[in-house]
C-alpha cells in the first residue's frame, strides 16, 4: 500500500504533462445559446510549429469529452496569454463550444 501512495504524485504529474485533463462539464458551462449548452475552456501549447501541430488534437479531444454527442466551435481566441517557458513560449487559447442538450 505504501508504494502505491508514493507513486500517486508521479502519476498525477505524468498525466498533467501528457495533456491528460479531468473533464467536469459543470465547471466549464458558461451559459446556453438556443437549445444548446455553451462551454468554455482553455488549451495551452508551445507557441512554435511543434506546439501548433499538437494544439488542434488537444482542443478537439477536450471538446469531445465535454460533448460526446457532438459540438460546434463558436469562438476561439488565440494567444490570450503568452508566457515564457525556458527558451520557448507558451500560448493559451480560449475556446467556446456549443453542444446539443
Amino acid at each position: 500500500m505504501m508504494m502505491i501512495c508514493k507513486s500517486i504524485p508521479s502519476v498525477l504529474a505524468a498525466m498533467a504533462l501528457s495533456g491528460c485533463m479531468m473533464t467536469d462539464p459543470s465547471q466549464n458551462l458558461v451559459g446556453t445559446q438556443g437549445g444548446n449548452n455553451v462551454y468554455e475552456f482553455s488549451v495551452t501549447h508551445y507557441a512554435d510549429p511543434v506546439g501548433t501541430r499538437s494544439y488542434a488534437p488537444q482542443r478537439d479531444s477536450f471538446a469531445r469529452r465535454l460533448c460526446p454527442q457532438g459540438y460546434r466551435i463558436i469562438d476561439e481566441r488565440k494567444g490570450v496569454k503568452i508566457t515564457q517557458a525556458g527558451v520557448r513560449l507558451l500560448s493559451e487559447n480560449v475556446i467556446r463550444i456549443s453542444c446539443p442538450t
